[in-house]
């Protein structure tokens, strides 16, 4: 949890950097500006280009070795779309007269100024917001996922944890036994976890609702002890088996106990 909520301080602290530069190179295209763009090779004609640069004033078109070079400037202020084919180009006009206030007399900027383009550290800042929103996803489906499992009962979490444990599973012993055990130390309020099964067997020994069914956990705990400890193997005939035993077991541990408190 530490290592993941650094990495994300990290990743915030890169992309309010990377924001930040590329707010600080971005430009403005302003009524009057001469702009110069070059349209890559395509099927498109002169007349074509102009007819689609139409709300421009055309400085300039000529043929490049890539394609075509064209200059143009607006006198009108607004965003406007200009379509290349299958492409489509978005370019914003800003006026300098709702932005600067001055008294003296404007002049007009010859330079030529290029039109915006996504830069690489646009969009590097985009992934960055991808990598943040997915990291921030997992966390939570993360965290309202135990939230959710913690306030199953305990004889549902128990049943989870061994539906969800594969026959496959090489420690599929271990696992069953584990639920087994979480269920017995939080069920009767005794120290069950990290004891062997003589032990857990001298824990439980003296619990009134288990007495009747103490062989039975007896004879589940050797088979499995035998299988982890033994290098028995198991067929998954025999694996389904315990499960089920398993949990007749608790189910009636679960219909004993009813109405006793075991605090």
């Amino acid at each position: 949890m530490r290592r993941n909520f650094i990495l994300l301080l990290l990743l915030l602290s890169l992309l309010v950097l990377v924001s930040s530069y590329t707010y600080a190179e971005s430009r403005a295209i302003y009524i009057g500006d001469l702009i110069e763009l070059k349209i890559a090779k395509s099927n498109l004609s002169q007349a074509e280009i102009r007819d689609a640069f139409k709300d421009f004033e055309i400085d300039s078109l000529e043929k490049a070795d890539s394609g075509y070079k064209i200059a143009i400037r607006s006198f009108k202020a607004g965003k406007k779309i200009v379509k290349l084919g299958d492409q489509e180009l978005k370019i914003q006009v800003a006026s300098t007269l709702d932005e600067t206030k001055r008294k003296d007399i404007f002049e007009g900027d010859l330079k030529a100024k290029e039109a915006k383009r996504m830069s690489p550290l646009y969009k590097l800042l985009v992934v960055m917001v991808a990598i943040i929103a997915l990291l921030s996803f997992l966390r939570l489906r993360k965290i309202f996922g135990n939230r959710g499992r913690k306030e199953l009962s305990v004889y549902s979490q128990f049943r989870t944890k061994v539906e969800e444990v594969s026959l496959e599973d090489e420690n599929y012993f271990v696992l069953l036994t584990l639920a087994f055990k979480d269920y017995l130390e939080q069920t009767f309020n005794r120290k069950i976890v990290g004891k062997t099964s003589s032990e857990i067997i001298a824990e439980i020994n003296y619990i009134p609702q288990i007495d009747d069914y103490l062989n039975r956990i007896k004879e589940w705990l050797n088979f499995v002890d035998i299988c982890k400890y033994r290098g028995k193997k198991a067929s998954l005939e025999e694996k389904k088996d315990k499960r089920e035993e398993l949990i007749r077991i608790v189910d009636l541990i679960e219909a004993s106990k009813e109405g006793v408190n075991y605090v």
